[in-house]
């Protein structure tokens, strides 16, 4: 967009301790736009920040390790849902997105194969000027596999 400069800190980190499995990451941004067109919804910028946690197993099953983990994000700020402003049914003025979930994930070495499933709930909290835009929680469950060659 002509005319457009933000301004944006972000970053993550991730750590393994491999004596006992235990990992976890953190991953953040943060955006703030200085905007010529004061209608434009991204007005204000967005904070986003995201967690998981979990535990690698080496021998539960003799195939190879499985990994089980928890994770929680959350998106603050209009510019998070910018999009989804005419599905909504307005100009969204407010926006809170919140996730978690957990799952796991079966290693099979031999076969360079990965089996996975895992449980997510999405959370919207949006608005206009004038009221907030009814939304109902999203519940995902998948599993698959992936095969690397």
């Amino acid at each position: 967009m002509s005319g457009e400069t933000f301004a944006e800190f972000k970053g993550s980190i991730s750590i393994l301790h491999e004596p006992s499995g235990l990992f976890g990451s953190f991953a953040f941004v943060d955006r703030d736009f200085d905007l010529l067109n004061a209608a434009d919804p991204r007005r204000g910028g967005m904070e986003y920040y995201y967690f998981n946690a979990g535990i690698v197993l080496p021998k539960l099953l003799p195939v190879g390790k499985t990994v089980f983990y928890g994770e929680y994000g959350n998106a603050d700020g209009v510019s998070s849902v910018v999009n989804l402003g005419a599905a909504l049914g307005g100009n969204v003025t407010s926006a809170d997105l919140e996730t978690y979930g957990f799952g796991f994930v079966q290693h099979v070495p031999a076969a360079e194969l990965e089996i996975y499933t895992l449980y997510k709930n999405l959370d919207l909290d949006a608005r206009t000027a004038t009221s907030r835009i009814a939304s109902q929680d999203i519940d995902i469950v998948f599993s698959g596999a992936r095969i690397k060659f």
